[in-house]
């Protein structure tokens, strides 16, 4: 069976600051977060999640990591969400 899942990181400063957006992008891109994990070293939180915009992976297969750029407006809105 192939299951479309990666791996993620997030900064604890913005979840912190920043907690209504993520919220958001994770239902934009219909992201169903299975693991979070604390990273002390660099402060941050490290996700494995279920996303049909990942690559599938065969069970039993380490998931890829991604870089999930955000881009705002002047304002501070979401103009764009790319998964990398």
């Amino acid at each position: 069976m192939k299951r479309r899942i990666g791996k993620f990181k997030v900064s604890k400063t913005s979840i912190d600051k920043t907690l209504d957006q993520i919220e958001i992008i994770f239902s934009f891109l219909k992201m169903v977060p299975v693991k979070c994990e604390y990273i002390y070293e660099n402060n941050s939180f490290e996700y494995t999640a279920l996303c049909e915009r990942f690559d599938e992976v065969d069970e039993g297969c380490i998931p890829k990591f991604y870089n999930i750029e955000i881009e705002k407006d002047a304002k501070g809105f979401i103009e764009a969400i790319r998964v990398r």
